[in-house]
């Protein structure tokens, strides 16, 4: 479990590419709980960024925020996210994607709740 992390961008995960590097983070099975973005823009919990690729699988997030965007997950700049049989509740952004916010990539979510 991942709780009371604070961080710029992505609390307590950030996947950072660029033209040259393609990184993949997947994550199974996994809490995050109470993180929070207050000097930054984007990701609650987890920050994806630049050709990156993320894979999210049977997680559960609940309470995270940020002063701006993703209350939960950020993922832009041609990046792929993946989010699979996963759990959001509570989570809450400034501007937009209280759990979830795309922007300039694309998003595919599978059998996952959102309260």
């Amino acid at each position: 479990m991942f709780t009371e992390n604070t961080g710029d961008y992505g609390a307590v995960i950030t996947n950072y590419g660029n033209f040259m590097n393609y990184p993949m983070a997947v994550i199974i099975n996994s809490r995050f709980e109470n993180n929070t973005i207050t000097t930054g823009t984007s990701g609650g919990a987890l920050y994806n960024e630049m050709f990156a690729e993320m894979i999210v699988e049977g997680c559960t997030f609940t309470n995270n925020s940020v002063n701006n965007i993703g209350g939960a997950i950020y993922t832009c700049y041609e990046s792929n996210l993946t989010v699979r049989n996963s759990k959001f509740k509570w989570n809450h952004a400034e501007n937009s994607g209280g759990a979830i916010h795309t922007e300039y990539g694309a998003s595919t979510i599978i059998d996952s709740v959102f309260h």
